[in-house]
């Protein structure tokens, strides 16, 4: 979700420049963003309530929300907010991605392969192929209930498994 997010920067920007949103709405977004990608939540999740604060009803706010929440573990509030988004925006190919690998984190996993067969149709619509071939990936080869893709909470657990000697 976090590589969706940092490329969707550039969507953010786009609408600075077409009068959608301010520079200051843009520059909590994008501060969130930076934050999430480098695994600092707290600080990711206050500069994006910020960002909805600015401006509640665009749908970005909550795609960037729900990133954070899922790459934190804190999938009930990240389902929330990739839910708003799609409420503001039904077509809205990310944020139905992001909710498909917060639901498989979540360990339900026929809501998450719907998910993400909504978001392979989306993007194929839009023609982003490379987009859809990594939803159709996810479908394919799932990813682990619970297991998150966090590369600092996986060197932990796998630092933890090798503390206890690979032993639980």
């Amino acid at each position: 979700i976090c590589k969706i997010a940092k490329k969707n920067n550039l969507k953010i920007i786009e609408d600075v420049n077409a009068g959608k949103i301010t520079r200051e709405h843009a520059q909590y977004l994008c501060k969130g963003i930076y934050y999430t990608v480098r695994e600092q939540f707290p600080p990711a999740i206050n500069e994006l309530q910020t960002a909805e604060r600015l401006d509640p009803g665009y749908k970005w706010n909550y795609f960037c929300l729900g990133t954070a929440y899922s790459a934190s573990r804190r999938f009930e509030a990240a389902i929330e907010n990739f839910q708003k988004a799609i409420m503001f925006d039904a077509d809205f190919a990310e944020a139905y991605a992001g909710l498909g690998i917060t639901l498989t984190f979540s360990g339900l996993i026929p809501e998450a392969e719907e998910n993400f067969k909504k978001a392979e149709a989306l993007f194929l619509e839009r023609g982003e192929v490379q987009s859809a071939h990594f939803v159709s990936r996810m479908l394919q080869t799932g990813i682990e209930p619970a297991a998150g893709y966090s590369e600092k909470a996986a060197s932990e657990e796998v630092a933890a498994e090798n503390a206890s000697g690979g032993e639980e």
